[in-house]
């Protein structure tokens, strides 16, 4: 496989793109249908400077490599990787190490971190989703995230409906401790932000608002 040395990261603003393009392909057959956005919203978000997309290559071949959608927050500071996906062919090279390193890079001093979910292993229709899931979480936990405990942490869908996941948080600089109405805090700014399309958001987020606790990391 190619060294890890020749890929760049590059910033697609351009939703008219081919690589915007493709980003969407990948897009529709990397992630449950459940959790997509429409087309309509992502684009809405990319040119509201809400969403960056970020797009891995190779400097020496052309296709696309992976993309993260990533939304960065000035007030609190922080970062909300809302989807990361490397292509099949390309997966366990090490290079979605490479695209989360570099997001991690982009946090700016006096960030609280960055925030992010995905699925649940026990909740997969199947082993094989299943063990995917569980690498997935896995991944995570070995670039330095955490699992936010005991929150009942719930995706709003454009239906009104929910899915539940794992809500992680990658803490920057010397955060030991997340307070609950930081999380809260923060949950609220990406729905409000990423989520705008789902008109019963906030029912969503008071469905488990109890649940959201203070968080520890060592």
């Amino acid at each position: 496989m190619s060294n890890l040395t020749s890929i760049v990261i590059i910033n697609v603003t351009d939703v008219s793109s081919n690589d915007f393009k493709a980003v969407m392909e990948m897009y529709k057959k990397e992630f449950p249908i459940e959790e997509q956005k429409s087309f309509e919203q992502i684009e809405t978000l990319l040119l509201r400077k809400i969403y960056s997309l970020f797009v891995a290559r190779h400097k020496y071949f052309d296709p696309i490599i992976g993309f993260a959608f990533v939304m960065f927050n000035s007030d609190p500071k922080f970062i909300y990787l809302d989807y990361l996906a490397i292509d099949p062919i390309f997966q366990r090279c090490g290079f979605g190490t490479i695209v989360f390193n570099s997001i991690v890079e982009m946090l700016k001093p006096n960030s609280i971190g960055i925030m992010l979910d995905f699925e649940i292993s026990e909740l997969a229709e199947n082993e094989q989703e299943k063990l995917i899931r569980e690498k997935r979480k896995q991944f995570y936990l070995r670039l330095g995230c955490h699992v936010l405990k005991d929150i009942d942490y719930r995706l709003p869908i454009t239906d009104g409906k929910s899915v539940p996941m794992v809500l992680a948080f990658k803490p920057g600089g010397s955060i030991r401790v997340l307070p609950s109405e930081v999380v809260k805090q923060l949950i609220v700014i990406a729905y409000d932000k990423i989520h705008s399309d789902v008109l019963d958001r906030h029912e969503v987020f008071k469905s488990y608002m109890s649940s959201i606790n203070d968080q520890y990391f060592r």
